[in-house]
């Protein structure tokens, strides 16, 4: 994994996990904030497969993945054949850098992490998942009271900037306006309905109709802090609003 050095942000992505015990071999994959399950090889029967990781180099975001078998990579395309010539000799200075330790680059990971409180950090946005607007062919409409707009077109609005209690927002068009809160359980962040509710209509031919609260528990619309919260542990950890 010396290819991952002298990222000054590094998140792994997903991690491989192999346990082998009574000569069968198990497989397991980790990713999102349950990556930490596959740092936990402090028993003789469990090792690391591979981790896929993204960070940043000179202010570009990167990707670099590396198996346990020597092989490394990066989803990236390269624009041309010097471009990819170029960061082959960059991957292959650090690999030949005696100076580089893989224990401390394990450590300096940023673990993602499920938040299950809120902190004392204000909301100053509300936004779309960037899902909305590449991850779907279908056309998403939400219909309220007769009168349909399509997904992309409804803004949010924060309706409190306290510190404390549930996230306030509303879900508003020219025509209307949709209030929901939204907090925390130990089940994450949960949406929750403050009036009437509104459904969001596909236009896949099998489609169903579904209730926006619904919808919007399975599709979690990002909330934007004042402040990201943080907590530092033996790892770092990085923590997120959705």
């Amino acid at each position: 994994m010396p290819e991952a050095a002298r990222l000054p942000i590094l998140v792994p992505t997903n991690v491989g996990l192999k346990v082998a015990r009574d000569h069968s071999t198990r497989f397991s994959l980790h990713v999102g904030s349950d990556v930490s399950q596959g740092f936990n090889t402090t028993q003789e029967h469990k090792s690391q497969t591979h981790f896929a990781t993204s960070g940043f180099d000179n202010g570009d975001n990167v990707s670099v993945s590396a198996a346990s078998s020597g092989r490394f990579w990066s989803p990236t395309t390269a624009p041309s054949l010097k471009a990819w010539t170029d960061w082959c000799d960059r991957q292959g200075t650090k690999l030949l850098d005696g100076t580089i330790s893989l224990e401390r680059i394990f450590d300096g990971f940023l673990i993602p992490e499920d938040l299950i409180e809120r902190s004392p950090h204000v909301l100053l946005g509300v936004q779309w998942p960037w899902q909305v607007y590449t991850g779907s062919r279908d056309r998403l409409t939400l219909r309220y009271e007769d009168t349909g707009y399509m997904l992309t077109d409804v803004e949010f609005e924060v309706d409190d900037y306290s510190p404390t209690g549930p996230f306030l927002s509303s879900l508003i068009t020219g025509a209307w306006r949709i209030a929901y809160q939204a907090d925390y359980n130990t089940k994450g962040l949960v949406y929750r309905l403050r009036g009437q509710d509104a459904v969001v209509v596909s236009s896949g031919p099998n489609a169903q109709p579904r209730a926006l609260e619904e919808w919007l528990n399975a599709h979690k619309p990002d909330l934007l802090p004042a402040s990201p919260p943080t907590s530092s542990a033996s790892r770092s950890t990085a923590r997120t609003w959705t």
